[in-house]
């Protein structure tokens, strides 16, 4: 009888280390859950910042970039501080960059796969303007020369306002 007592003594012992290694086992996965949790959040942080970094550089290339084709009023619009200092540019950037995170975008990476279409575009985009204006002028030239009987003379490069003086100077 002494003997069933201490096995079931032991049993209950057992049991016990049983339930105190089971408990601890169920803090140390909470604990892990929590760290799991914070690294991911850092993460996550680290990404938006990221995303926030490149849409303000790019707000703010988006302001000069459509003022040479005749849109710099978007560029005062993005520049305009309101009372606590951050303009309009910066509260954009910052309130898409969570939604960018949201969806999985990382605009460093954008910048590193795409670097130089981009890179590209912006170089590219003031000179198309350039030659748009020069095709431009070189047609209002060759249709003020077509129609002299109205008593107009063609206009030198000189009149005309909406050419690069680069282009201007190499017109005849």
């Amino acid at each position: 009888m002494e003997q069933q007592e201490q096995q079931s003594e032991m049993s209950g012992e057992q049991a016990a280390d049983l339930q105190r290694l089971v408990s601890a086992a169920a803090v140390q996965e909470n604990d892990a859950s929590k760290v799991q949790q914070v690294e991911e959040d850092r993460v996550v942080g680290e990404l938006e910042d990221r995303n926030a970094q490149g849409l303000s550089m790019l707000i703010d290339l988006a302001g000069p970039t459509l003022a040479q084709f005749g849109f710099p009023s978007v560029g005062v619009v993005l520049g305009y501080k309101d009372a606590s200092g951050v303009t309009r540019g910066q509260a954009l950037a910052l309130v898409w960059a969570p939604v960018l995170t949201k969806y999985g975008v990382d605009m460093s990476e954008l910048g590193g796969k795409y670097k130089a279409e981009i890179t590209a575009v912006f170089v590219s985009l003031p000179i198309a303007k350039a030659l748009r204006d020069a095709v431009m002028h070189d047609v209002r030239v060759k249709r003020a020369a077509e129609q002299p009987e109205q008593g107009q003379q063609a206009p030198k490069a000189e009149q005309v306002g909406d050419v690069p003086q680069e282009v201007a100077a190499a017109l005849p």
